[in-house]
């Protein structure tokens, strides 16, 4: 079944066949809408946009669905085809780490943002922009209280996307 208007993000891209759900939005296992549904989709479009070597597995994205399903947003056309996606963990700590990145602390301070994925034709279109705005807006709309700083690793051709979105460079 479609996904109807209301259950989106306020955020649409220019091209208004482009939506953004927080995953638990689209989660339906009645109609089969379950993680299991997602995760081959989120994968496929996670290893189209990464190299093998920093591609997330298959295990750590089901691991980012189950335990922090809050922090993971999807884009979808109109049509429910899945055309990006960005996704967090909260860790514990105050920087990241390799071993914080690899877990989920509900109760943590610092959201460590994974992946930012749009589908390579769509890219250069403005949609990640858009894409990142809603989901730091479901962040805040969400009042998790805990959450005092977001954060990501970014290779430099990357920094001025963020930037725009109102990310500061703390450097190597």
């Amino acid at each position: 079944s479609a996904i109807t208007a209301r259950d989106t993000i306020t955020h649409m891209s220019d091209d208004d066949s482009i939506r953004f759900f927080p995953l638990p939005r689209l989660l339906d296992p009645e109609s089969g809408r379950d993680v299991e549904y997602w995760l081959p989709r989120v994968l496929a479009l996670e290893r189209a946009s990464y190299p093998p070597d920093e591609a997330a597995t298959e295990f750590k994205l089901r691991l980012r669905m189950r335990e922090a399903p809050s922090f993971f947003l999807l884009a979808l056309t109109a049509g429910d085809e899945l055309v990006g996606f960005v996704n967090g963990t909260v860790v514990g700590g105050d920087e990241l780490t390799e071993e914080s990145m690899s877990q989920h602390d509900p109760a943590g301070h610092l959201l460590c943002i994974h992946s930012v994925v749009v589908e390579s034709s769509l890219r250069r279109r403005g949609v990640a922009t858009r894409m990142l705005r809603a989901y730091l807006d479901q962040v805040q709309q969400q009042q998790v209280q805990q959450i005092t700083r977001v954060a990501l690793i970014a290779k430099p051709h990357m920094r001025p996307l963020y930037a725009g979105v109102g990310f500061i460079d703390c450097g190597e």
